[in-house]
C-alpha cells in the first residue's frame, strides 16, 4: 500500500519551485501569544510586521509597531 501511495504523496508534498522574490510580510498583533508564527516567520526569513507591547521584545519582528495589543482600538 505505501508504494502505490508514496509517488502521489511525494508529489502533494513537495515544493514545486523556490521563491525567486521576498514573500509578502506577515502582520502580527500578539507576538507573545503568537510565538510560533513568529519562530515560523523568522525560520523562513519572512518580514513580519507585528504590534510590539512593552511585556515583547521588539528585536523578535522585522518592522515592530509600538502600541497595545491588548486593546482592540489600536488594532482597528
Amino acid at each position: 500500500m505505501y508504494r502505490r501511495e508514496a509517488p502521489a504523496c511525494s508529489k502533494t508534498w513537495t515544493a514545486s519551485a523556490p521563491w525567486t522574490n521576498t514573500p509578502p510580510p506577515c502582520f502580527i498583533v500578539d507576538i507573545k501569544r503568537e510565538h510560533n508564527a513568529v519562530a515560523e516567520g523568522r525560520r523562513l526569513k519572512i518580514p513580519i510586521v507585528a504590534l510590539v507591547d512593552t511585556n515583547c521584545d521588539p528585536e523578535l519582528v522585522t518592522y515592530p509597531i509600538a502600541g497595545n495589543d491588548d486593546a482592540i482600538r489600536s488594532v482597528r
